[in-house]
């Protein structure tokens, strides 16, 4: 069983899916110190793999390891891979971000759990007009292959109604657990 920080699973591919909007830009060490903490955690055994998300004008933006957007299997060398990827992310947080492509995304990998690591504030311009309730509903339809999500709050999440809110009702809906973490 994969243990995180309370997260708990018993699936063995897993996806982090971390999102990259500006309001994140503040909480960049702590964004890479999860992801390293969440790494630490697989076991050989684990395949895994990291999204990156953001929404910029110019459309949507991916930041994948490894690149060919597949699940590698977890070992020293791609651990520390994977990590040095985490930590390059820092000063590329810019813009916005659609949970709904990104889940989109995360749902065509062979991940069996996914972790979001978000500020989880949905904006519902970049969801389809979707308000944060029914962008859970969506994404639980869209995920027909009943794959675990588990969420992860970070930064300044006590400061905006909803929040909370939103990942725990995301992941309670897609079998998953929910943990927030302050600075």
């Amino acid at each position: 069983t994969f243990r995180f920080l309370g997260l708990k699973t018993d699936r063995t591919r897993i996806l982090l899916l971390i999102d990259m909007n500006k309001y994140l830009s503040d909480h960049q060490a702590l964004v890479a110190r999860t992801v390293v903490r969440a790494l630490d955690s697989l076991k050989s055994g684990y395949q895994f793999g990291i999204l990156g998300f953001q929404q910029l004008d110019s459309g949507p933006r991916y930041h994948r390891w490894p690149e060919n957007g597949e699940l590698v299997e977890m070992n020293a060398a791609n651990r520390a891979k994977a990590q040095q990827f985490a930590f390059q992310l820092a000063g590329k947080f810019e813009g916005s971000s659609s949970l709904k492509d990104a889940f989109a995304q995360a749902f065509d990998t062979p991940a069996e759990a996914i972790i979001l690591i978000s500020d989880g504030l949905p904006n519902p311009t970049y969801n389809g007009g979707l308000p944060p309730r029914a962008l859970v509903q969506d994404i639980v339809l869209s995920n027909t292959n009943g794959i675990e999500i588990h969420s992860v709050t970070l930064g300044d999440y006590f400061k905006y109604k909803g929040t909370v809110e939103f990942m725990e009702n995301l992941a309670r809906a897609n079998s998953g657990s929910f943990l927030a973490l302050a600075q």
